[in-house]
């Protein structure tokens, strides 16, 4: 489980992701350390986080996201034939059952990266539009949640938002992400990611214990609701007054 990553964060940041400056460029350490991340499958508050957040921008280190709108194989395969440096190979435990998605009705995928960011940026847009009214970035297990409400935002409001979901999550795939945003224009950019809040536990938890609750301020998934509150955010920025907000959550 990808919780337990801080009893090597000392050997993982400080040995194997800096021996190349120590030593001249004369060492490398090639590996990919394959990790399961994330809740929503019961498994209580010491296996259900995501804290790929504290790796993130540690030079020498990648992590990659593999997710169901690109094939996982071969993000891995590249991971450990191609990279010369360590990886942490971040793999949603909620998208291990799913089929992987080629596109949707409507909508093409497409792959976009460069020579500094060779793990690719996936792109999902609506065919025929120039530009679309929004647009969603996420990674990992947040994909079909992504989908559900990009899917609920067209067929109930008639809103084209397309969807970028990345995979090489550091170091950041700035090019990409910059051709992206360039080339849509869109109205609205919002990102989803993983909340890192336990909110189940292992065993019965005690009587009239309170729930805890999403903080202030912290990221969490699209819900059920979730087109509500994107077309809330749209209709705010469009200068008009949004209809009542509904709470969601907690997560």
């Amino acid at each position: 489980f990808g919780d337990f990553l801080f009893l090597g964060g000392d050997q993982l940041v400080n040995h194997a992701a800096k021996f190349r400056w120590m030593y001249n460029d004369q060492v490398r350490v090639p590996m990919v350390i394959r990790t399961p991340m994330g809740g929503r499958r019961g498994y209580g508050p010491t296996h259900s986080q995501s804290i790929e957040k504290h790796f993130m921008g540690v030079p020498g280190l990648w992590l990659v996201a593999p997710h169901v709108l690109s094939s996982p194989g071969d993000l891995l395969r590249h991971a450990t034939l191609e990279c010369e440096e360590p990886v942490v190979f971040i793999e949603s435990k909620t998208c291990y059952s799913r089929p992987l998605l080629a596109g949707l009705p409507g909508m093409t995928a497409s792959a976009v990266m460069d020579a500094a960011s060779p793990f690719p940026t996936t792109l999902l847009r609506h065919d025929g539009a120039r530009r679309c009214d929004g647009l969603m970035w996420c990674y990992g297990g947040m994909v079909p949640h992504c989908i559900e409400a990009i899917q609920r935002l067209r067929a109930g409001e008639g809103l084209s938002v397309d969807l970028a979901v990345i995979s090489q999550l550091s170091p950041m795939p700035a090019t990409p992400i910059g051709q992206i945003l360039h080339d849509g224009q869109p109205e609205l950019a919002l990102y989803f990611q993983e909340a890192n809040t336990a909110t189940g536990c292992s065993s019965a938890p005690p009587r009239q214990a309170p729930r805890p609750t999403t903080p202030p301020g912290r990221c969490r998934p699209p819900s059920r609701n979730e087109g509500e509150s994107v077309r809330a955010s749209w209709l705010h920025g469009q200068g008009e007054e949004p209809f009542a907000r509904q709470r969601v959550g907690p997560w």
